[in-house]
């Protein structure tokens, strides 16, 4: 992502997939600062409209680098890409239902 995109990224130190259950994973460096998972409903409102225009700009980004031609969530390619892609969405969904699966994990988050 660091490659294709301004958005800023965590170094990668290792990467790898296990068996089971099926999952690939990133380790990374640490980031300082505060998560704001914890911390974005505390922050006065105008720091909130900042953070949330960061993110859409930032995502805005990626999807512009990185193009997909379904909507789902995004997984590793199980054979070698032939498009030079590693990640494909393995199960398409609508885009309705994707957006609405999306929101409701944020908001559970």
């Amino acid at each position: 992502m660091a490659e294709r995109t301004g958005v800023p990224v965590a170094p990668v130190l290792a990467a790898s997939r296990l068996d089971s259950p099926p999952v690939s994973y990133l380790v990374t460096g640490r980031v300082a600062g505060d998560d704001l998972h914890e911390r974005f409903t505390s922050v006065d409102a105008d720091a909130r409209e900042r953070l949330a225009r960061t993110l859409g700009r930032y995502l805005a980004s990626v999807h512009e680098a990185f193009a997909f031609d379904a909507c789902g969530r995004v997984a590793p390619r199980e054979a070698a890409p032939v498009d030079g892609h590693a990640l494909t969405v393995a199960e398409p969904l609508p885009a309705g239902a994707f957006c609405r699966e999306y929101l409701d994990r944020a908001l559970a988050d």
